[in-house]
Order: C-alpha cells, then structure tokens, then sequence
C-alpha cells in the first residue's frame, strides 16, 4: 500500500493537470469565438452606408452616429464592467454581454430610425463589457502564454471586422436581403459564443479572481507587488493615461475608416461592392499587424519603438488615400490594415504588459477603454460633420493624418516600462 501512493498522487496531479490543460484550450476557444462577434455589428454599417442613406434619407453626420453611439456606450460602462465582474463573476459577465449584443443586433433589424439607433447603442452597451473583460480572463488565466493569446485575440478581432467589412454588400445581394436584415445577420456568431461562454462559465472551477498574478516581463523569483483593486489608482497614473490616449486615438483611426472608407472609395470612382470588399482588406491586412505585435511587444521591456511604427504606417496610408485614391487604393488599404492592426494589437497587450496583477489590468482596461472610447467616438462624427461642410474628403483625411502624428506621441509615452499597480 505504501508503495502506490506515491503512483496515486502522481496519477492525481497528471489528471488535474489534464483537466488544466483541456480548460485552458476551451478558454483559448472561447476568446477566440468571441472577439470575432466584437467588431461585426460596428464594422457592417460602412459598407451598407449608401443603401441606408438612400433608404432613411440621413446625412453624413447622422449616419455617423451609427458608429459614435456604440463607441460612446464604450466609454460610460467601460468602467463598470469590473465592478459587474466581481460581483457576478468574470465568466457570467461575459455571457450576459453577449446576451446584450444579441438583443441589440434583433432591435436593429425593426424597420424604423429609432430602433436603429437604438439597437445601435444596446449593441454598445454588450460589446463594452466584452471588450473590458476579456483582457482580463487572459491575464488571470493563461497568463503563462499571455503573448500568443493576446495575438489570438488581436487576429480574430481583425478577422471578423473583415469578414463583416468584405462581406456585408455581396451577402445582402446574394439573400435578397434589404440592409437591414444584413445587419442583423451579424448576431448570428454570437449564439455560438453564447453557448460557448456559457459551457466555459458551468465549468469554472471556483477560485479567486484577486490572485496575484506576476507580469510576463518580471522574473519568476521576483515576488509581485500585491495591490488590493481598491488602490490601483489609474486615473492618477500617467502611464494609465498614455495608454488610454493611444487606445482612443487608435479606435478613432480604425473606427473612422470602417465608416468612411467605402464611401471614400465609392467617391473615388469605386462601386459599392469593391468599396466594400476594399474595407474587408483593410481589415484583413489588419491580420498580420495583430499577430505580429503582440509576439514582439511581450518580449520587449519597452513598446515605444513598435508604437511609433503602427503610427508612421498609418500616416502613410492616410497620405496615399488623399494624395491618390484610386490608383494606389489596394496599396494604401493594406498600409492602413497594417497600421490599425499592429496598433490595436499593442494597444489590448498593453493592458496587461502595464499591470503585474489581474486587479490592476481590469482597472487599467475599464479606465483606458472609458477614456479612449470617449475620444475614439469622436472620430467618425468629425469626419462627418467636416464632409458634410466640406463637401468633400481633404479636411477629413488631414484630421486623420494629424491623429496619426499624436498616436505616435502617445505611444511612446504608453510604452515605457512602469506598472500602473506599483505603490506610489
């Protein structure tokens, strides 16, 4: 008898491990399902602009609040979402987001202006929880691969805004959809991650969700500075601030091209379908920028240099897109997909490369999306208020052009090696 415990225990630990190991790859699963349902709801209304406006008769800048009121539901519950976290749980929140966003894709489908607005900023109010809280469970539990995870999540992000962008306009035609239902198809994914976050949520294991966690770039025999939610006090950090900054100004470069681009294009001499396929390569070129930059920033002490070169490609593209949009367009989409792509990548890293703790990079995410979606929404409505005065597509894209210069500002502040949860 003696001689089997040692094989019982080893047995045990093997089918713990086991266990660990299957929960990991079905947490892996469900990040992945449910950043592809995070941008298709937002991204889909750019390149059916021109059936809606035809349709409802809205301006530019009208049409515009289709995008700002999500982003400004970003920004009001964003700092919200940990509190519902610890009171509900990481994992039940999650499923009551989708829940959320699955409610607001039905609304938008009822045949009148209100309810497209409406349904417009409900769907706001579920992807902002999503939006804050998966960075979180992938810092708390599979941190040990926080990299390669955060460059999951960075690539699917960027996969389903390119298939919604590219796909929006030929699947309408191919179903005999109006514009309406075509939006509306882009809640079906989520009863996949419905389902999904909810097997995850019956399985989870209890445990503290306080645990301290130490940050990827801090060596294993250096003990965590263990810092109650309570004191992580991000709203007086600058660090907290650069990265919030950098978030926004990257949300409004990527927001404003999802809205504005196929109608660019369209001006530019394109038809609606190749406008709209052109919003899809923006977003697929995206692909390898948020593959990229996560891999390369959780390896580094510090991020400024890849900060600023997310910004210089994006500064790029915008020129190429005013100076010569037709000739050059297949060039300057990939150059801005690129740009937009490594950004928002390294921008979601940095909530956790910013952090040692789980605590810190939850309040780190709810303060930063909270000030960044507030900037971010003004991005599409100044370029519609500016086209709509303007009458044209030069003063939009100068504003693009100048937030391209103070992302990179931004982003070599956001950069540096501090922590947001340090004492002090």
């Amino acid at each position: 008898m003696v001689e089997l415990r040692p094989a019982t225990s080893a047995m045990r630990r093997g089918s713990r491990a086991g266990r660990g190991g299957r929960r990991a790859l079905l947490l892996v699963v469900g990040v992945a399902v449910l950043a592809v349902n995070l941008r298709p709801p937002l991204v889909a209304v750019g390149p059916l602009t021109g059936q809606l406006r035809a349709d409802t008769g809205l301006t530019a800048a009208a049409t515009s609040m289709l995008t700002t009121l999500p982003l400004l539901c970003f920004a009001v519950l964003s700092p919200a979402a940990p509190g519902l976290a610890r009171r509900i749980g990481l994992e039940r929140a999650l499923v009551a987001s989708v829940l959320v966003l699955l409610a607001g894709c039905a609304i938008r489908v009822v045949p009148s202006i209100p309810a497209l607005y409406l349904g417009s900023a409900v769907i706001g109010v579920g992807i902002a929880a999503a939006n804050v809280l998966v960075p979180v469970v992938i810092k708390r539990d599979l941190g040990a691969h926080l990299g390669a995870v955060m460059a999951l999540y960075s690539v699917t992000l960027s996969l389903g805004a390119a298939g919604a962008a590219g796909a929006a306009v030929p699947l309408g035609h191919a179903l005999g959809l109006d514009w309406r239902a075509a939006l509306g198809l882009w809640g079906l994914p989520a009863l996949l991650a419905w389902a999904l976050w909810l097997v995850i949520q019956r399985r989870r294991a209890p445990r503290p969700d306080v645990a301290p966690v130490v940050a990827p770039d801090v060596a294993p025999d250096v003990a965590p500075v263990v810092v109650p939610s309570s004191t992580v006090r991000v709203w007086r950090s600058p660090t907290a601030w650069a990265v919030a900054v950098y978030f926004g100004l990257q949300s409004a470069v990527f927001y404003t091209l999802t809205a504005w681009l196929p109608e660019v294009l369209h001006d530019a001499g394109l038809d609606e379908t190749a406008a709209g396929v052109m919003t899809g390569v923006l977003s697929a070129s995206g692909v390898v920028g948020a593959l990229v930059l996560p891999l390369l920033a959780v390896r580094a002490r510090s991020q400024r240099l890849a900060a600023a070169l997310c910004a210089a490609v994006i500064g790029v593209g915008i020129a190429g897109l005013a100076l010569a949009p037709s000739s050059g367009v297949v060039g300057w989409t990939v150059l801005l997909g690129l740009g937009c792509g490594g950004a928002v990548g390294l921008a979601l890293t940095l909530f956790a490369l910013r952090s040692r703790r789980p605590a810190g990079a939850a309040a780190l995410s709810g303060m930063a999306q909270s000030v960044g979606y507030a900037l971010a929404a003004l991005g599409p409505l100044l370029v519609g208020v500016l086209h709509d005065r303007t009458g044209g597509w030069g003063a939009p894209l100068a504003a693009l052009g100048l937030a391209s210069v103070l992302l990179a500002g931004a982003g070599v502040l956001a950069g540096a090696d501090r922590y947001v949860d340090d004492p002090g």
